[in-house]
């Protein structure tokens, strides 16, 4: 067995126990779950809205540059997850930045742990499979391009998270 293959299904394990720890914490045991108000609804709909605009500009880009990039073409499924990731990150940020993300009575800081760690863990599995295949004498493969987009989307929506709880708590001391 291949060590990056091993160090991958460690770090698979490890990212279903964190959101399994993360999910059983934030579960509401009888008690009624918060919602969105009606601003945060029509946000989010603002938010889905960009996000498919970018997913949309993103697969058209990509089709004109598949058609001359040989690259493209032999991986075209890690370069939609690609365009997946970015279109994430649209909704998130932009939710983020108008109020939308978090729900009523929820606190943000959670969420910014969580995309924090889950954007290091994807960013140290990206260099892991990168060292398992350059040992080999390998060239590393797109999946590892994956690793490192969606780790640095995932590092990008913690630092919104903490930017706009920063803003908020100067808003509440000024």
């Amino acid at each position: 067995m291949n060590i990056s293959y091993f160090h991958g299904i460690v770090v698979g394990i490890l990212v279903v126990v964190v959101i399994a720890l993360v999910l059983r914490k934030n579960m509401d045991k009888g008690k009624e779950k918060p919602q969105y108000d009606e601003r945060q609804l029509l946000a989010r709909g603002r938010a889905y809205m960009w996000a498919f605009w970018s997913l949309l500009c993103y697969v058209a880009l990509l089709g004109i540059a598949g058609e001359e990039m040989r690259i493209v073409q032999e991986n075209i499924l890690a370069f939609l997850m690609i365009g997946v990731c970015i279109s994430c990150s649209v909704f998130g940020i932009y939710s983020v930045w108008n109020d939308a993300y978090v729900q009523v009575g929820r606190n943000s800081r959670g969420y910014m742990v969580l995309t924090a760690v889950l954007g290091a863990m994807n960013i140290v599995a990206a260099f892991m499979m990168t060292v398992g295949h350059i040992s080999h004498g390998e060239v590393f493969p797109v999946s590892v391009i994956v690793n490192l987009m969606l780790g640095a989307l995932m590092l990008a929506m913690s630092l919104t998270l903490f930017l706009k709880y920063r803003a908020e708590r100067r808003g509440e001391e000024g």
